[in-house]
């Protein structure tokens, strides 16, 4: 079954649409999601772009750690 207003496929005797909260049985309009569509499941797992951030953060910092300890290195040596 398909929604009427967004076309996203819709298990077999759904009253509600998942994505854009139109009740398909009781009215003409969307139904407010807050009311009355139960809440997407949220996965435990951070975003790809945010593990990509703190790699490259964490990298960042432990190379201008790695630069500082050469730089006290050259100044001892002298």
């Amino acid at each position: 079954m398909l929604c009427p207003k967004c076309h996203a496929k819709q298990k077999i005797g759904a009253h509600f649409c998942h994505q854009c909260g139109w009740d398909f049985f009781t009215t003409s309009q969307p139904v407010p999601t807050s009311v009355n569509v139960p809440k997407k499941k949220k996965s435990n797992l951070p975003p790809i772009d945010r593990i990509i951030h703190i790699f490259f953060m964490t990298l960042i910092v432990l190379s201008i750690i790695g630069i500082s300890l050469i730089i006290i290195g050259i100044l001892f040596i002298r």
